[in-house]
């Protein structure tokens, strides 16, 4: 009698782990552990997933230089682009030289060689998990020019806006001009306005470094410098609640930079150029902690 074929049974076993270990591409892994990860992506953690599919976001022509920090920076004709926003407003109409760059992240800023332009971008969230609900970005932008072996001319402008989310802004997450970002103004004496949910500001400086003929084991310099700010207009202006102006102000003056074991230490002598009558003035300034 003709037989018909037949199948043996095969046992199968599944195995599931809710621990991921990590990535291990030795020829002895644990439990929970990867051998290969490749397409796989853990942006939907606690679950590993496979990657979205690959596209292109943007493409670029002639670039000079290329980093990847927290977004994608770039050179292209002589200006600097962060995250597909031109910096060319903020660089006092310079260019950067033509010919290749060498981009570096340094912490929070972006160092460009061999120009010397430094660049740092930060941008805070708050209101999760707490009752102080803001964005907040802020920029620094800065270059050194060497004159002569030993006199240096730097240039800088830094900014920020903070917006607050259905609240007004607290007072200790406010902008602030005069002090240390425009010198001949008390900290906070430009324009000082009360509690308002938007705020922003703009300040410029240009300062030049020379040496004063010490021997050099005494640290000390010399510096002139112009300072410029302006404070934008609070949302929900009322000029019966507060002294307001869209007005430049600046200062000029003349000081010591000390490079001590503790850190430098800058002693100024600024005069307000350009001012409103009810800002509050201060010609000395002792500052710890920044040479330029």
């Amino acid at each position: 009698m003709p037989q018909l074929p037949t199948l043996d049974y095969e046992y199968t076993d599944r195995e599931v782990t809710d621990t991921f270990a990590g990535y291990n591409h030795n020829l002895r892994i644990g439990d929970g552990e990867f051998y290969e990860m490749e397409n796989l992506t853990s942006s939907y953690y606690p679950l590993l997933s496979q990657r979205e599919r690959r596209a292109t976001v943007m493409s670029l022509a002639g670039v000079q230089g290329l980093l990847a920090k927290d977004a994608l920076a770039w050179i292209k004709g002589g200006i600097l682009s962060y995250n597909g926003l031109s910096m060319e407003p903020a660089m006092y109409g310079v260019k950067l030289t033509q010919g290749e760059k060498t981009m570096v992240s340094m912490g929070a800023y972006i160092c460009v060689f061999p120009d010397g332009w430094y660049l740092s971008i930060s941008n805070d969230l708050a209101g999760f998990g707490g009752d102080n609900r803001y964005l907040r970005s802020d920029y620094s932008l800065g270059t050194y020019y060497p004159l002569s072996d030993k006199w240096v001319l730097g240039l800088s402008t830094s900014g920020g806006y903070i917006f607050g989310f259905g609240q007004d802004v607290r007072l200790n997450n406010r902008y602030f001009l005069g002090g240390g970002n425009l010198r001949g103004f008390e900290t906070g004496g430009v324009a000082a306005p009360k509690f308002k949910r938007k705020y922003s500001v703009l300040s410029k400086r240009a300062q030049v470094m020379f040496p004063l003929g010490l021997p050099s084991e005494f640290g000390m310099k010399g510096k002139i410098f112009t300072d410029w700010g302006i404070i934008g207009k609070p949302s929900g202006f009322n000029s019966s609640e507060m002294w307001y102006s869209s007005k430049l102000r600046g200062s000029i003056g003349i000081g010591f930079v000390w490079s001590s074991p503790l850190g430098p230490i800058n002693i100024d002598y600024a005069i307000p150029i350009r001012k409103e009558r009810f800002d509050k003035t201060e010609y000395f300034r002792l500052n710890f902690g920044t040479g330029f």
